[in-house]
Parts: C-alpha cells; sequence; structure tokens
C-alpha cells in the first residue's frame, strides 16, 4: 500500500515494512520476491491530503498520475480501514484510492471522511481495479465532482 503524497498517518501490521508518517509501499517488495505480499489490518486514520504539482523538469518520473492512497502490486489485504481522512483536491484529479489489478483486498473500510473538489473534472473516489470483497462506506462527506469508482 502506498500513502500518496499527501501526509498522514498509516498504522499497518506486523512486518509490512511501513513507517508511521512515511510512505508504505507493499507493491515494491512484492515485485522483488516471489508469491504475493500479505497485509492485514490496516489502518490510515486521520490524515489530511491533496496532489501537489511534479517539478516540469522530472519527466518520467512524475508523480502527477499517482492516488493519494495506492493499494500496489501483488498484494493480498485482509483488512483495510480509511477514517478520518480529508482531502481538499485543486491541483489533479486522480482518486483518492486505488486497488491495482493484482491486488486483492477482502474487506475495506472507509468512515468519517471529508473529500473536497475544486476542480471543474471529476474526481475518482475509488479506483477498483483488482479484487475488492466487503466494501463498507459509512459518513463520508463529498463536496464539488465526484465519481465512486473511477468512471469518468
Amino acid at each position: 500500500m502506498q500513502a500518496g503524497e499527501g501526509t498522514g498517518e498509516t498504522s499497518p501490521s506486523r512486518g509490512s515494512g511501513a513507517r508511521q508518517g512515511g510512505r508504505a509501499r507493499a507493491g515494491a517488495c512484492a515485485a522483488r520476491r516471489p508469491g504475493r505480499g500479505v497485509i492485514d489490518d490496516s489502518v490510515i486514520r486521520d490524515a489530511f491530503a491533496a496532489k501537489a504539482l511534479s517539478p516540469e523538469n522530472i519527466g518520467t518520473h512524475s508523480r502527477t498520475n499517482y492516488p493519494l492512497v495506492w493499494v500496489e502490486g501483488a498484494v493480498d489485504v485482509g483488512r483495510l480501514t480509511v477514517e478520518g481522512f480529508s482531502r481538499d483536491e485543486k491541483t489533479v484529479p486522480v482518486a483518492t484510492l486505488r486497488v491495482d489489478s493484482a491486488t486483492t483486498v477482502r474487506t475495506l473500510t472507509v468512515r468519517d471522511c471529508k473529500m473536497s473538489n475544486a476542480l471543474d473534472a471529476p474526481v475518482p473516489f475509488l479506483e477498483a481495479k483488482g479484487t475488492v470483497g466487503k466494501v463498507t462506506v459509512e459518513n463520508v462527506d463529498f463536496a464539488g465532482r465526484w465519481t465512486q469508482t473511477g468512471d469518468r
């Protein structure tokens, strides 16, 4: 899982390689070892985020199209909870949360979040390219133009 270009707290459980307040990348680790990675009981709580524009001179390394929260690569996630997440978007209409095609999330819970979009383009809330079993969304406030699944 990659906490995108915002700030916030990640609290994954045992052995995922994540750091509190930093970027957590399970997909990068999974790409270097055979088989699939496993993460369980991961929580992203009380974070505020928005996309920052990348400097023009970084070319192919631009992170403009990266989502804010990205579950990336061949990884099996048991439970992922996003709670108290606030997004105030004014720059780039990319997904708030993306689950990659090689990823499986058994249970995804999103609660007590605020999503504000000041752009003319709709912003995807959740792009589920992989397998997501049970999804629970509670008390999420949206302002501006949003799509639920990344369909524009």
